[in-house]
């Protein structure tokens, strides 16, 4: 079922809603990555099926559990789609980050499992668990595609985001399980999830490849990076005990705190390192950097935070927000969320410097524009931002009824028209204008698109 409306409450200046999708088959299906064409407003969304789902233009079938690409125009209307995966239905397949580079082609990176892969390029074969990166065209055609797995052969490889620059460089955040060769020489392994940042050419040709050195304790999460239009890169996620990068070195204030660390874009030698951390566990989902190389990193935590002198506290799970200048320091933070457990998952910025926070809520919130309520036992919201982090609106969105209706944003982008599109997942139901949209298994991919206020 393709819904036109999905139910919105929102307080402050009312975003409208444009239209929205929703995809999946007979097990749990999700959107996990979203992107934009800032010229044409052409949406990309990838993320993993299972058992076969239409996108818009017919079904598609999978092995197991597989990555999607799909494409819509900006109005929704269904472009192309496309699955691919592994035969082995253990490890699974998953698209996890979608770009689009400065030719309108687009970039995609997530991990397969055991057995060889085609994104239209020929198989490629490695271990069971493995980091890739595609390029296609804006029409879904195959222009390279890579595989990597550690010299064990592990299950525990893969890509979280991937971002491009002007010139076409492409950064992959990610993790690894083993001692693993980008084409820059091995990474050593060091514990759980080890971070990675990884820069290509926009032929696919490896620049560089960095992690975390010996010393550093176990990571709860592999790393998220990006790319700012300027150059510079950021690598960031969640540390036990120690983290470091060729640098200083951190230590642990809680049981996992976050860091974010630089690194010179021509060598990939490590600039600088800093902690977001409180005494409770501190959880990194996304970073976004603008065209100066200021960079804002979306947390969750708990606790008691000092950032930079501004001391920041949350009773219960809150969304937390930071913005550091390319020389490290603290430009703001800010703690969003009361009286109701918030976890974020997704940020995005716009061409004027307005961020989006996205997530998932229980109960009834209050991000300082009125309380939104769930509907469900978990819905989904959308934040928007000034460029220096004061509430602009909110909006929730979700299910009717019991503990088996959630809604989660785990992706957001923004059109240079101001649209907001964001992709997630729900179960059971969700109430769409006068119509029902119901899962066709235990959840359900979706991607819906916001108008800004007053257009």
């Amino acid at each position: 079922m393709t819904p036109d409306l999905l139910r919105a409450d929102a307080r402050g200046p009312s975003p409208a809603l444009v239209w929205a999708r929703s995809f999946g088959g007979r097990d749990g299906d999700t959107t996990r990555g979203v992107a934009v064409d800032p010229h044409s407003e052409t949406v990309f969304v990838t993320g993993y099926f299972q058992g076969g789902a239409d996108f818009g233009g017919g079904r598609i079938t999978s092995s197991g559990r597989d990555v999607f690409l799909a494409s819509y125009t900006r109005s929704g209307e269904h472009r192309w789609a496309k699955g691919f995966g592994t035969a082995n239905n253990v490890f699974g397949d998953s698209g996890a980050a979608v770009a689009v580079g400065p030719t309108g082609d687009l970039f995609l990176t997530g991990d397969v499992g055991e057995g060889p892969v085609d994104f239209g390029g020929g198989a490629l074969e490695a271990g069971r668990g493995d980091v890739f990166v595609a390029r296609f065209s804006g029409a879904g055609e195959h222009r390279w595609s890579h595989r990597w797995t550690d010299t064990y052969g592990g299950s525990g490889n893969y890509g979280t985001t991937i971002a491009v620059d002007d010139a076409g460089t492409v950064c992959v955040g990610g993790g690894y399980s083993g001692a693993i060769d980008f084409g820059d020489g091995e990474l050593e392994f060091i514990g759980d999830f080890n971070p990675f940042v990884l820069l290509l050419d926009s032929a696919g040709t490896t620049r560089w490849a960095r992690g975390a050195t010996r010393g550093s304790g176990d990571f709860s999460t592999g790393g998220r990076a990006t790319i700012a239009s300027n150059g510079q890169v950021y690598l960031a996620g969640d540390f036990m005990t120690r983290v470091s990068f060729g640098g200083n070195t951190l230590e642990s204030k809680g049981s996992f705190d976050s860091y974010l660390a630089q690194f010179n874009p021509n060598d990939g030698v490590h600039s600088w390192l800093s902690g977001i951390q409180s005494e409770g566990a501190d959880s990194l989902s996304a970073l976004t950097a603008d065209p100066t190389g200021n960079v804002t990193v979306l947390s969750t935590f708990r606790g008691t935070m000092d950032l930079g002198g501004q001391v920041l506290t949350a009773e219960t799970s809150s969304a937390l927000l930071v913005s550091f200048s390319p020389s490290a320091e603290v430009r703001w933070a800010v703690s969003l969320g009361g009286g109701s457990t918030v976890y974020a998952r997704a940020l995005a910025l716009d061409t004027t410097g307005n961020l989006y926070v996205g997530g998932t809520f229980t109960d009834t919130v209050d991000f300082g524009d009125g309380p939104l309520t769930a509907l469900g036992a978990s819905d989904a919201f959308i934040l928007s931002l000034t460029p220096t982090g004061a509430l602009r609106w909110s909006l929730s969105f979700g299910g009717t009824g019991d503990i088996l209706h959630t809604a989660s944003i785990s992706s957001l982008a923004v059109g240079s028209s101001g649209t907001v599109y964001a992709g997630g997942s729900f179960s059971t139901t969700m109430t769409l204008g006068e119509t029902t949209l119901q899962t066709n298994g235990s959840s359900d991919g979706f991607i819906v698109a916001f108008a800004p206020p007053g257009s």
